[in-house]
């Protein structure tokens, strides 16, 4: 019960932030002059340490922009706004295409919290390359990896929405690995991250109170 009240109090008091609804689109951010735009910086992550990507590298994928430390590693986009393939890979209309690094890089798509709210977080990847063998998908908090699926020619989609607290200035990634494999690993993500409308703060409060209140009763019948 104190820990259900504890929580309700929690966000009752994060509604008292002057926090207004927004969006954050990843795709749409994307800007390759540089590394960091709008509230995400495209980089990569090795050995602990996550570097954003240099600019002026040379695209690999044929139109395309990009931002890359070379061979293939790096984030791109159809340059033209059309889907069109690259080699062996379909660059689409206005998604990114993330490539992991030969020597087992991340590319890492990081969103900064511009504020201190409760975010809805949309993640989605899907095989880009018609030879793609197997990439891992996953988040990445502070030097943190957390794999959230393997995909494969059998399973070549994956895509979660969740709900998570992030304070004013955390970061959160997602990212495209290797999986002991380098060519042909071209994957194409979507990543975003919402602030609800402040009506949905108010639903959320009396879910959690309408909980309390059960939780109260069937204690109150238990002892009964």
């Amino acid at each position: 019960m104190k820990l259900i009240l504890a929580a309700a109090t929690a966000l009752a008091a994060l509604v008292a932030l002057p926090v207004t609804a927004a969006t954050y689109y990843a795709n749409a951010s994307f800007n390759a002059s540089s590394a960091t735009s709008g509230a995400f910086t495209f980089g990569s992550f090795s050995g602990g340490a996550f570097t954003p990507y240099p600019t002026g590298g040379t695209c690999l994928f044929a139109g395309t922009t990009c931002l890359t430390a070379g061979d293939y590693l790096g984030v791109y986009q159809s340059s033209n706004g059309t889907a069109h393939p690259a080699g062996t890979a379909l660059i689409p209309a206005s998604g990114l295409v993330l490539h992991p690094g030969a020597a087992s890089q991340l590319s890492v798509i990081m969103f900064t919290a511009p504020k201190t709210a409760v975010y809805t977080l949309k993640l989605a990847a899907y095989q880009a390359d018609i030879y793609a063998q197997t990439q891992t998908f996953g988040v990445l908090a502070g030097t943190s990896v957390f794999t959230l699926a393997t995909l494969s020619p059998s399973n070549p989609t994956f895509a979660i929405t969740g709900k998570g607290l992030l304070t004013a200035g955390q970061q959160l990634g997602v990212f495209v690995g290797n999986n002991g494999q380098y060519f042909y690993d071209a994957t194409g993500v979507s990543f975003s991250a919402s602030i609800p409308e402040p009506a949905s703060w108010a639903l959320m409060i009396a879910g959690f109170a309408m909980t309390g209140f059960a939780a109260r009763r069937r204690s109150t019948a238990v002892a009964a």
